[in-house]
């Protein structure tokens, strides 16, 4: 029983500390890729209406231009900043305004990759939360198992296979 939790808890370190480096490869992803500096070229705000179940959501896209060692690019968000609050989004509409410039963090690697934000989004970060989620537990259940008392816990005594 005791090499089982032994085994239970070291995977559950294995998992647990891959869960933590996926994370930090994650937050760390594009704090450091260079700054160019984007001029906003169309900003478009989208109203997807609900049903009784749930509200509308508002999505904003942006495009932009930059330059990066003399050649020209064009970026989008996508529709990656969305909310049910139509003010945030209306916001978001005031501040990338047409013709505003903003910094715009580009891979080095390929400039046509882009983040206009450098910051990530709790969806970004859930295979890192899964993998951090099941190591904690596969290193309590070990933990648990490698101090219980098999005097205290029945479910722990050997028994004796039937027949002797």
């Amino acid at each position: 029983m005791r090499l089982v939790a032994k085994m239970f808890l070291l995977l559950g370190l294995v998992v647990l500390g891959e869960g933590a480096y996926l994370a930090w490869t994650e937050w760390n992803a594009n704090r450091s890729w260079p700054v160019v500096t984007g001029v906003v070229t169309k900003c478009q705000l989208v109203d997807e209406p609900g049903d009784e179940d749930s509200p509308s959501v508002y999505n904003a896209s942006l495009e932009f231009h930059y330059e990066v060692q003399g050649k020209n690019y064009v970026g989008n968000t996508g529709f990656s900043w969305a909310s049910n609050d139509r003010s945030i989004m209306e916001s978001k509409r005031r501040q990338y305004a047409i013709g505003s410039s903003h910094p715009i963090h580009y891979n080095p690697a390929n400039p046509a990759q882009v983040q206009l934000e450098a910051e990530t989004t709790a969806r970004s970060f859930a295979p890192a939360w899964v993998g951090v989620g099941i190591g904690l537990c596969m290193v309590f259940v070990g933990l648990c198992a490698l101090f219980a008392d098999p005097e205290k816990q029945p479910f722990l005594k050997r028994k004796p296979p039937e027949g002797f």
